[in-house]
């Protein structure tokens, strides 16, 4: 008989025992304020989150910031007796270790030592490097290819393992996420690094923010080698993205965002709206936008091409670029770029004849933005935003507009007018369809389900609109 009796000190929930680290410097491993944790471990653990047959179980995965060489070992206080309880412990190391691609030491001083030497230098080209909050940051593309799993190149082939220590921090993070085919060559990968000059560790960067500055000419399209390396600066990872370029008939390409994740110690910091607005750059030449001066590109190797200040794709082989299952925050992120990058677009260009809207540019106050089509395609063409996009976009800014003028007589009434309207804007696609359902005499809605239907997704998308207009408002009085 086994014996029966509360086993639950044996059960722990996961995302509370794996201690994460990102290790620049032998004196972080001792350092508890550098440890985060998971936010999803269902994919590795199962959908109850959680570790069974362990008392006081802690899990340490700490990862080199610059090349995420990895440190795994687990420790606890008891492990359950399954011949005195008949039930077996989780195996922790059958279901973690492929996922960090058996590409670990549990020797710590092997792992010191391996921190100590590390100077990898990152992959491919660097598309752009700023300073934000007395640090420096670049930026670095490449492109996958159907060789990068192969031995045949050894620039490939690290790569490759880089990505796949990588691939892991998408688990933990984006609900969902899975690892991708590195040798798809559709694949291109945008990596943001904090840069740290190892003969001057200790030096404090200019402390004021500066925008995003292309690197020298000369500097911009220099493919690094891959790992081992020498240089004179230390890479740490600090976020990631991978886009997917779809075919679009006839010779265009419809890039989507897939994953994209700013490491936890370095959120809250406007380092993922950077990352956003470098990879929209580069699918876009954007022409008084962000700084681009207009400068033609010209063709450069692998379908990039270049100016002096620019590094892109041909923004004419660019449909859209498009973002695959978003996160509410991720969203929040892209909406706030979106509104900025349009308010700097009818500033900066002529407004087609059959636009209706008052523009003051010396002081932003646009009145109210009319959609129809000559508005719709500019900003397309522009921005690269599909239609659905941009009347989002829009919304949210007239509603910015209303709200940067509280004293304005009547302010109150543009409120409740522009509420009304967003819901019937939203309205009209359930009409049609109940239209369309009538025809078939199926059930329908009744026109009390529509409205509290409409109401529920007017609540939700009025309380983003407003996060996002006080977000520009508060910039704009910076």
């Amino acid at each position: 008989m086994f014996e029966t009796r509360d086993l639950s000190h044996f059960k722990c929930e996961a995302s509370n025992i794996i201690n994460i680290k990102l290790i620049s410097e032998t004196k972080d491993i001792i350092d508890n304020d550098k440890i985060f944790h998971p936010e999803f471990t269902h994919q590795i653990f199962g959908e109850s989150e959680s570790i069974f047959g362990y008392k006081d179980l802690n899990i340490n995965l700490y990862y080199c910031a610059h090349c995420l060489y990895t440190y795994f070992d687990f420790t606890y206080e008891l492990i359950i007796d399954s011949k005195k309880y008949g039930v077996e412990p989780d195996d922790i190391n059958s279901l973690l270790l492929p996922k960090i691609n058996n590409d670990f030491t549990n020797n710590m001083q092997e792992f010191k030592s391996h921190i100590s030497k590390c100077k990898k230098s990152p992959f491919g080209i660097c598309i752009d490097s700023f300073n934000s909050k007395g640090k420096s940051y670049e930026t670095y593309m490449i492109q996958s290819d159907e060789n990068m799993h192969h031995q045949t190149s050894d620039y490939n082939l690290d790569f490759y393992n880089y990505y796949q220590r990588l691939q892991i921090f998408t688990l933990w993070y984006i609900d969902a996420a899975s690892y991708i085919d590195l040798s798809d060559s559709r694949w291109r990968f945008f990596m943001l690094y904090e840069t740290i000059n190892i003969e001057n560790a200790n030096q404090f960067v200019d402390d004021n923010d500066s925008p995003p500055t292309s690197l020298p000419h000369s500097k911009k399209l220099k493919t690094l080698l891959s790992s081992g390396e020498s240089s004179d600066k230390k890479y740490d990872i600090v976020g990631f993205a991978n886009v997917y370029e779809y075919f679009a008939y006839p010779n265009k390409i419809r890039p989507r965002i897939s994953q994209f994740l700013v490491m936890p110690m370095h959120t809250r910091l406007s380092l993922g709206t950077k990352l956003l607005r470098q990879i929209y750059s580069f699918y876009r030449i954007e022409h008084g936008v962000t700084g681009i001066n207009g400068h033609d590109a010209t063709n450069t190797q692998n379908g990039v091409y270049e100016s002096d200040d620019h590094i892109s794709v041909n923004d004419h082989e660019v449909v859209d670029i498009a973002i695959e299952t978003p996160s509410y925050e991720f969203n929040l992120m892209r909406d706030f770029v979106d509104c900025e990058d349009l308010l700097t677009l009818l500033k900066s260009f002529p407004i087609p004849n059959d636009y209706q809207s008052s523009i003051v540019l010396n002081n932003s106050n646009f009145g109210k933005i009319i959609i129809n089509d000559g508005l719709l395609s500019m900003v397309h063409d522009k921005l690269k935003l599909n239609k659905k996009q941009i009347s989002k976009i829009i919304d949210i800014l007239n509603l910015y507009f209303i709200l940067r003028c509280p004293h304005e007589s009547k302010a109150d009434e543009k409120i409740n007018v522009y509420k009304t309207e967003m819901r019937d804007k939203m309205m009209k696609p359930f009409l049609k369809e109940n239209e369309k359902l009538a025809k078939f005499k199926a059930t329908i809605l009744t026109k009390v389900e529509l409205q509290d239907k409409v109401e529920d997704i007017f609540k939700v998308a009025y309380k983003e609109y407003q996060i996002i207009a006080d977000k520009l408002l508060l910039h704009e009085n910076k």
